[in-house]
């Protein structure tokens, strides 16, 4: 079994896969895989991928000849992870240098957590060069050990609580997220929920996920 799989779902986001696969790659030596799966993308994002490729023997690119339904792509990928740990990974996303040694020794020093939560950010700029605080979990109380006060924050914070990409024991995030339904739109904050009946959070801010979030026209 290995240690830590990752799984990236893409479909047309070849504009934004460089630096995020950059932002993998400074990660690279506590990863044992990197799972790619393009949904049928028609942009350059094949071409980058077979870049990658080249370059870094742990990443693995599946490519459908057909679309499917988004949550099919997450399924799609966590079934072939064989791993004690795995986090997804947009293709807008950027993770800090630190985001998997520090998680695997959080999970280390929790044996009965479920997952790591990072702080996240969002930024409306692709260079990420601007970007604010979205979500920091630990100012919640995602991690007591009252299963109301975990799943009040949830109920509270579901526009913001993007637990999907935490970093999990990835038998149990199996266990959870193959019981999803195909109601993409609610699937993050259903798995949230789970996650959270479960068994309390591991919060920590000195990890972090950047998102991109395209600015509203006005």
């Amino acid at each position: 079994m290995l240690n830590v799989v990752v799984g990236v779902p893409v479909r047309n986001e070849g504009q934004f896969l460089r630096n995020s696969l950059d932002s993998l790659i400074r990660n690279y030596d506590y990863i044992d895989e990197i799972i790619i799966s393009d949904n049928n993308s028609d942009d350059d994002t094949k071409i980058i991928c077979q870049e990658y490729i080249q370059k870094y023997p742990k990443i693995k690119y599946y490519r459908h000849e057909s679309t499917l339904r988004s949550i099919d792509n997450f399924k799609f990928i966590l079934k072939k992870a064989n791993s004690e740990y795995f986090f997804f990974f947009r293709a807008k996303n950027l993770i800090s240098d630190n985001f998997v040694p520090c998680s695997i020794e959080l999970m280390k020093e929790n044996p009965n957590s479920p997952v790591v939560f990072p702080l996240f950010y969002k930024s409306n700029d692709i260079s990420y060069s601007d970007k604010s605080v979205f979500f920091d979990p630990t100012k919640y109380k995602l991690n007591s050990e009252l299963v109301y006060d975990r799943v009040r924050c949830v109920l509270r914070y579901v526009a913001t609580c993007y637990m999907i990409y935490g970093f999990f024991r990835t038998n149990i995030l199996k266990e959870e997220f193959f019981k999803l339904e195909s109601e993409e739109a609610a699937c993050d904050q259903v798995l949230a929920m789970r996650i959270v009946i479960r068994s309390p959070v591991i919060c920590d801010a000195s990890i972090n996920v950047s998102n991109y979030f395209r600015k509203k026209e006005t």
